[in-house]
């Protein structure tokens, strides 16, 4: 692999300078007369134009600063400019010239219109699509200081629900593509996820095989996409109805992510170089007692219990200083995470070989006491090639990437939250953990490691040749391989002596998956009388390789052989796990364009897949797109002269999931507990091979307009999705000796939903621009319906007419005035949304000459769980509490909601936690983003021959207006949450 791709590297250099001697040799003997193309706006010079000599056909590409040169005889001469969003320009010049000519672009607001659109296997223009697409660009994630892509979508895309799921460096994020469609949603299986592409690569969406360490500080494993630099992005498009997912089929049903990296440009060799250093940190503290208010708090709830604290029940009231106070918040979760970031790229190339190469590196602390930290580095190139007589061209992307962690085991958030506030300090005054004094001390936590390193590498070639005019032949070639190896150990100094441990022990995971792919096409476009039809047959074959195991070791010597194995004199496999995984399709594209105004599009696959039994292997899936462009008719122009783009489009269709464990219809086996010193099999699987694929019907209407040559874009999207054939763990009798059987459950989820989209371009000028987009999302997510669901082991977890984030529990009826208990409706339980309303985001850009403002509003209508249902003891006990338990019961007659102080274990309270009491608003306004650049333009910039001098201020998350008690609204799960940070960097252009 390695000295193919180096060959082909070669070999197009070669090419290029072949081809570049060639052009360029005979013209030497000729004098230079000098040209510059610049804009007729503004006045810029535009590097990269394209100048064909017509009588010729010499083609030159200008510099940077826009400038070419040309050595032919004396003569008069005519030229075809090209360049990018401007109109194509004939001038005629003569030869020799002693003045530099100057050649003005005017711009051309109609291809600027007409962008182009990654629709996966195809591009479409914006006007013309049929289905819904999202797009966020390069310049887009480059206003925000982030290290994983996916956080530069929050609040970006209409539809797509991002939340990040803890501040910790590497952690994982949750996405949801118009709403949650199977039932199946757990820590180790998710049939919700969206299907991701890297340059036409699939990419694995979620850690697999996660150890229990980075289960505890990662949710969920991490995220494997923290590993790719989002600097390398060029753009991500999401894809979301049927018209643009059911070209993939069964891997399509939760939406698809295309991530597509940069590729080299046309002209003069370029260097980018970028540095930013920022500082994070927990932006807001819950509000707890303090040390007097939770001393009271104890005294109470003794009095109340009718005990007296002693040693053993209560050493805070006993042996702690009663004068001291720590805020564990600032301790624990209270430090400055530094970050580092350097990108640099090289990139250029003539107008057939392009090129890029790029580099980054990154490294993030924490917030907690000691020294901690995650690095990550990525190297990305781009070689993009295209013959003289532009019939065969070839794109190849190759990414490769390190990651690193040195996390603490476990995060500390929680023991700031609940630590009381005159707890004695973690070391004593020798600098050895504290073990005394009857505390859950949390700093031998800290002594717990999390080692992780990953490897990332994606490989991908395009190539592609021009049979006859309007027949392509093409093929995408693919390799991606993802290693992940993890240690957790616990040292021997880090546990209390008087539990009697003799050593220390560590878990080794060890994580492989590889991924080959290949997907042969066709591609034929013709014009059909008043239309043109474009036609796509490809196949898809990919096999995935999937190899994971854990290994638990103790009796260790010394700590300092904790991640050695060899040193442990005991091995236990907790986890083997080998699963191929084989894949092929049939996949198919009819596009019709009628007159230009009216679009049929029709897509098609047909899946096989080894994740099914042979009954049910393979299925087809298929959609139809429409699309009436009706700002081109003549009465609508008259009516509405105002009107530059109007198009009326819908779809509808059948997409799959199989995202199931592999091979779950064959007779499964695991390992059984030991025996007499042996260990064996025993059976946790039964063979079913008629289950099959879950099916998304959906349906979609859409409206887009533009209006004053499309200063003002807006669109309106309808969507019904029906999710059934649902593949779900059904429940079996403890007589079978198995817990259940997964099974096609005739169950029914649905999603609606309103998109809306709006873009404008307030302001347009020499010196001051302005714009902005909004997007809203008012999403509906119900079970419609499950037949027996009452009698299913389903009954208290789902409802039919209602979401599936539904929660049951206990109806909360106050506090008894006599007892000052929580009372509860006793006849029946509750079930009560915890979902979200609506959502958005606001982005606005502003400029005035070489000042730049950005900043983005998310804001999301959504109720969640108060976080005082996770402390789960009553106020009383001997953690702190939130400051609002003050407005407690303290007698007869008082009311109140919060019951009396109590220091024993409070059945009421357990209800309480699991009650509609706790389900609470946690709507949010946040600023999510917001950044100051400034452009620097002098004399002596230029004099260092440097392109760009550009000096910015990025914050992140600098603030949030929320009724949410707890530490972050977006979490609410008293995980560390999103950090707010602020970054300074530099751009090198040169």
């Amino acid at each position: 692999m390695k000295k193919s791709i180096l060959t082909l590297v070669l070999a197009a250099l070669c090419l290029n300078l072949v081809t570049h001697a060639q052009n360029s040799a005979p013209l030497l003997k000729y004098k230079a007369s000098i040209g510059r193309v610049i804009s007729a706006g503004t006045g810029e010079n535009l590097p990269g134009a394209t100048i064909k000599v017509n009588m010729t056909k010499q083609v030159i590409t200008a510099d940077e600063n826009g400038e070419f040169v040309l050595s032919l005889p004396n003569g008069s001469y005519n030229l075809s400019i090209y360049y990018l969003g401007y109109k194509t320009n004939e001038v005629t010049i003569q030869v020799p010239k002693k003045e530099k000519f100057i050649i003005k672009m005017e711009t051309d607001y109609k291809s600027l219109q007409e962008v182009e659109i990654n629709a996966g296997y195809y591009s479409v223009k914006d006007k013309e699509r049929t289905g819904s697409i999202s797009r966020v660009t390069a310049e887009s994630i480059a206003k925000q200081p982030v290290s994983n892509p996916l956080a530069a979508l929050i609040g970006q895309m209409s539809g797509v629900q991002i939340t990040q799921q803890t501040g910790v460096p590497g952690g994982s994020f949750d996405v949801t593509i118009r709403g949650r469609n199977s039932l199946r949603k757990s820590s180790y299986e998710d049939g919700n996820l969206p299907f991701y592409i890297i340059d036409g690569v699939p990419f694995i969406p979620a850690s697999f095989g996660a150890s229990n360490a980075s289960g505890s500080i990662l949710p969920n494993g991490g995220s494997p996409f923290s590993i790719i630099s989002p600097s390398d992005i060029e753009s991500i498009e999401v894809l979301k109805d049927a018209d643009a997912t059911s070209i993939y089929g069964s891997r399509g049903a939760n939406g698809v992510v295309l991530i597509t990296t940069k590729k080299g440009r046309t002209g003069s060799a370029k260097i980018d170089i970028s540095y930013n250093k920022g500082s994070a940190k927990v932006a807001q503290k819950m509000s707890l007692l303090s040390t007097q208010q939770y001393l009271d708090m104890r005294k109470e709830a003794f009095k109340n219990d009718g005990m007296t604290p002693t040693i053993d029940n209560a050493p805070d009231l006993t042996l702690w200083d009663q004068n001291k106070y720590t805020d564990w918040q600032k301790i624990l979760i209270g430090g400055s995470a530094k970050t580092n970031n350097i990108q640099a790229s090289l990139s250029g190339g003539s107008g057939s070989t392009q090129f890029l190469i790029s580099g980054n590196y990154y490294k993030e602390g924490t917030v907690y006491p000691k020294d901690f930290d995650y690095q990550k580095g990525s190297v990305h190139f781009s070689l993009n090639h295209m013959s003289i007589n532009q019939k065969f061209t070839t794109d190849l992307s190759v990414t490769y990437g390190i990651e690193q962690s040195n996390l603490p085991y476990l995060d500390l958030t929680s023991s700031a939250l609940v630590l009381a506030p005159n707890a004695p300090d973690g070391y004593d005054q020798k600098g050895n953990l504290n073990f005394s004094n009857y505390y859950d001390n949390p700093y031998p936590y800290l002594e717990w490691k999390f080692n992780k390193n990953t490897y990332n590498y994606i490989n991908s070639l395009n190539l592609s040749y021009q049979l006859f005019k309007g027949l392509k032949i093409k093929s995408n070639l693919s390799y991606s391989r993802y290693n992940n190896s993890e240690i957790s150990s616990i040292p021997l100094s880090s546990y209390n002596p008087a539990y009697g441990y003799t050593s220390g022990n560590s878990t080794f995971v060890n994580n492989n998956s590889e991924t080959f792919l290949a997907e042969p096409q066709i591609d034929y476009h013709a014009n059909i009388g008043k239309g043109v039809i474009s036609i796509l047959l490809g196949t898809t074959l990919q096999k995935n390789k999937r190899k994971s195991n854990t290994i638990y070791a103790d009796g260790f010597s010394s700590d300092a052989l904790l991640e050695n194995m060899t040193a442990a004199s005991s091995l236990t496999a907790q986890q083997f796990v080998n699963s191929p995984y084989n894949y092929a399709a049939l996949f198919g594209r009819i596009n019709l364009n009628w007159y230009g105004k009216y679009i049929l599009n029709l897509t098609g696959r047909r899946d096989g897949s080894s994740r099914f039994g042979p009954a049910s292997r393979f299925a087809n899936f298929g959609a139809a797109g429409l699309a009436w462009l009706f700002y081109k008719e003549e009465w609508i122009k008259n009516v509405l002269p105002t009107l530059s783009s109007g198009k009326l489009r819908s779809s509808i269709g059948i997409t799959g999931n199989d995202q199931i464990g592999d091979f779950q219809y064959l007779d499964l086996w695991s390992n059984s507990p030991n025996y007499d010193g042996k260990s064996g099999l025993i059976p946790s699987g039964l063979f079913k091979s008629n289950y099959t694929w879950e099916k998304n019907t959906k349906i979609e209407l859409a409206l887009d307009l533009g209006f004053f040559q499309d200063r003002i874009l807006f669109s309106a999207s309808y969507y019904r999705n029906h999710s059934s054939n649902q593949l779900v763990g059904y429940s079996l009798a403890p007589t079978t000796g198995f817990n259940s059987v997964i099974s096609n459950l005739p169950a029914t989820v649905q999603n609606t939903g309103l998109e809306l989209e709006l873009n404008s371009k307030n302001i347009q000028g020499n010196r001051f621009n302005w714009n902005s987009s909004f997007n809203f999302t008012l999403p509906k997510n119900q079970l419609v319906s499950f037949p027996d669901l009452a009698s299913s082991s389903y009954a208290t977890t789902f409802q039919t007419g209602q979401p599936l984030s539904i929660k049951y529990g206990y109806i909360f009826r106050g506090v008894d005035k006599n007892t000052g208990l929580y009372i509860f409706d006793s006849q029946q339980g509750f079930s009560k949304k915890v979902t979200q309303e609506f959502y958005g985001g606001l982005q606005n850009n502003l400029s005035y000459k070489s000042l730049e403002l950005s900043f983005h509003f998310q804001f999301v209508k959504q109720t969640g769980r108060d976080l005082s249902a996770k402390f789960y003891y009553a106020p009383g006990g001997m953690i702190n509490q939130p400051i609002s338990v003050l407005n407690r019961w303290q007698s007869q007659g008082n009311q109140t909601s919060v019951q009396k102080f109590t220091q024993n274990y409070s059945t009421e309270y357990n209800n309480y936690t699991q009650s509609d009491q706790t389900i609470v608003d946690a709507s949010f306004l946040r600023l999510k983003n917001l950044q100051l650049a400034y452009r620097m333009e002098n004399k002596l910039i230029k004099y260092a021959h440097i392109q760009q001098f550009r000096i910015y201020l990025q914050t992140q998350n600098l603030f949030t207006i929320s009724p949410y008690k707890g530490l972050d609204p977006e979490t609410q799960n008293g995980a560390l949450p999103a950090l707010r940070s602020l970054t300074l960097g530099i751009q090198l252009t040169f």
